[in-house]
């Protein structure tokens, strides 16, 4: 490929630019907005997908538009051009609807103890959680398995009075900091803990070992999950907090560290994972992944549709305007009743 003159945009889709198309063949067509690597160069990819009853026909289209120049009148011909029986072909692959995910017979915890896995060190340099910038919070220290770990935490209300309180799981990797706490992210419809603490919530915003400054190294939705257990009990242990009322939430990456402790414990009131990702595979390409992606067994552990028949309390999975998740009837399918 020659080389490019062109940059990945720096925006989001906006409502303008919408990801889901009309019916074709009377049957649900959607799609998302991606980006891949093409020798040394990133470039945006449309993934389109057509749902039928018994399979899932799956596009990747490349393309050098920028976010704002998706070309939709183009795409959607392509689109057309797909007949319910064409063969999957390198642009065009073939999926069977997820009906079934093999379930795992133990827990998660337990699974992955029985399990021998090689983790390597591929975090970025630590770097420690900013002070708190908002008044209700405060940088503390909970105790995890893997040592003393940041999080930001409410205060005591100092009314005598247990109150409902939710742990946020944060999206991204690295750590918590202060755009969690950030005010502006209110105006922007942006990730912020904000506005639970305002309704009245007690708010606890862990980060992992091997984030910030922590002890210990990151192993992507790994021992993780026993961090995420460890800020519930502290929560618990608060005498401000009514531990029968602890909620869990996160998204993204914090979606996906939800589901997995949603199949670990009962201890949580509700589950709320916002664009988790019920399956692991390699075309995540998590940033510096710290297993070897080549194998299957190693994305199973740390995937959460491989234990969700274990989830026993009420979970609520979302997904966005701009986003499709084809293997999400699998979960919603396997849940415990």
């Amino acid at each position: 490929m020659d080389q490019l003159d062109w940059q990945p945009p720096q925006s989001s889709p906006s409502r303008d630019n919408p990801l889901v198309f009309e019916l074709i063949d009377g049957r649900p067509t959607r799609g998302r907005k991606g980006w891949g690597n093409v020798d040394g160069y990133d470039i945006a990819f449309w993934v389109v997908v057509i749902e039928y009853p018994d399979r899932f026909y799956v596009a990747k289209t490349w393309t050098l538009a920028s976010w704002e120049e998706t070309h939709l009148p183009e795409l959607q011909e392509i689109v057309r051009s797909f007949e319910r029986l064409t063969p999957p072909t390198s642009e065009l692959q073939s999926y069977p609807n997820l009906t079934v995910v093999p379930q795992e017979e133990e827990s998660v915890l337990e699974t992955r103890r029985q399990t021998a896995t090689v983790v390597h060190n591929t975090m970025w340099a630590p770097f420690p959680a900013d002070p708190p910038s908002a008044v209700e919070f405060e940088l503390i220290r909970y105790t995890s398995p893997a040592g003393e770990l940041a999080a930001y935490l409410t205060a005591d209300p100092g009314d005598g009075e247990q109150h409902p309180a939710i742990l946020w799981s944060h999206s991204g990797f690295g750590g918590i900091n202060g755009w969690l706490l950030d005010e502006k992210a209110l105006e922007l419809n942006d990730q912020t803990v904000l506005p639970f603490a305002r309704a009245g919530l007690v708010v606890m915003a862990p980060s992992w070992r091997g984030e910030n400054d922590n002890p210990g190294r990151y192993e992507l939705f790994y021992t993780e999950a026993e961090d995420l257990l460890a800020a519930r009990d502290h929560l618990a242990g608060l005498p401000y907090v009514d531990p029968e009322r602890i909620y869990l939430a996160g998204h993204s990456t914090g979606g996906t560290m939800t589901l997995l402790a949603a199949a670990s414990t009962d201890k949580f009131r509700a589950a709320f994972s916002l664009g988790g990702v019920p399956i692991l595979s390699a075309e995540h390409a998590y940033p510096e992944a710290p297993f070897e992606v080549s194998s299957p067994r190693e994305h199973e552990l740390r995937s959460p549709a491989r234990f969700v028949s274990q989830i026993s309390r009420p979970t609520f999975y979302f997904e966005g305007e701009y986003t499709y998740q084809y293997n999400y009837e699998a979960l919603r399918r396997q849940r415990r009743r």
